[in-house]
């Protein structure tokens, strides 16, 4: 299971409400482009999804589990590319922080 710890540049969570058009894409490298349903918990605890946009301030995971692989992590605000990051996932829970720059 993968979940994914997004971050201010100050090292605050990161809030796409603040920023608007969040999208989110983490695809296989190399390969096809996959949607994705995103998933997080509000701060007052509502389960929220999103297609293939960041759902809420803070920690989101992939709605379905991800299979083990090199994947390539991309977040646009706006539009703008913010995150182009590789990625190798394993069989086991993992935690990465991104900095949404």
């Amino acid at each position: 299971a993968l979940r994914l710890d997004l971050l201010e540049p100050n090292g605050a969570p990161f809030d796409p409400a603040v920023h608007g058009n969040v999208t989110i894409t983490l695809n296989r490298a190399g390969e096809t482009a996959v949607q994705r349903k995103w998933s997080a918990r509000t701060a007052d605890g509502r389960f929220v999804t999103a297609l293939d946009h960041v759902p809420a301030k803070g920690t989101i995971w992939p709605r379905e589990p991800v299979a083990p692989g090199t994947y390539l992590l991309e977040v646009f605000v706006n539009g703008d590319p913010r995150v182009h990051r590789t990625m190798v996932l394993g069989p086991t829970v993992q935690t990465e922080r991104i900095t949404v720059r």
